[in-house]
């Protein structure tokens, strides 16, 4: 099993929803997001993806990827608040936004992406802490991910 792991500073960002219009004068569709902060976000991610390619990137096969989303601690959080984030921005599309950087960077496509382990928590230090972990039929000694006639085994 191959283990990259590392982490990115900077305020995480959601890939927000995407729509695509097409003008009548126009051959292809017109594709927007809403959020205008999620392109540079993704290409620090990206960045910082490129440094920590090991021999076999872009992986193929199945991926496990684990995130930690490091959030701002607000002014008005009191000393003794949870250190899990309950408040917006969503993990689901935090972790979109993840996936969608690290495509053809460090695994081919995000189907690969076979288990995911996200936690937001608040910190001093902003940021994502990213693991990926490549996996092969010699890393699954509990046979969590090995299949008998089409039906997952050992799941929970």
């Amino acid at each position: 099993m191959q283990t990259i792991e590392f982490r990115v500073y900077g305020i995480p960002q959601t890939k927000g929803s995407t729509r695509m219009w097409k003008h009548p004068n126009m051959k292809f569709p017109i594709i927007t997001n809403d959020n205008k902060k999620n392109k540079p976000w993704a290409q620090t991610v990206s960045g910082a993806a490129q440094q920590h390619r090991v021999d076999g990137c872009p992986f193929e096969g199945p991926i496990v990827l684990e995130l930690v989303f490091l959030m701002p601690i607000p002014k008005s959080l009191p000393k003794r608040a949870p250190v899990f984030m309950l408040k917006k921005p969503d993990v689901d599309k935090m972790t979109r936004s993840i996936k969608d950087a690290l495509s053809g960077v460090l695994y081919i496509d995000d189907k690969q992406v076979v288990h995911t382990d996200v936690k937001k928590m608040y910190c001093e230090a902003p940021g994502v802490m990213v693991r990926i972990r490549h996996l092969t039929l010699a890393d699954d000694p509990d046979g969590t991910y090995t299949y008998q006639r089409g039906r997952p085994t050992n799941l929970l």
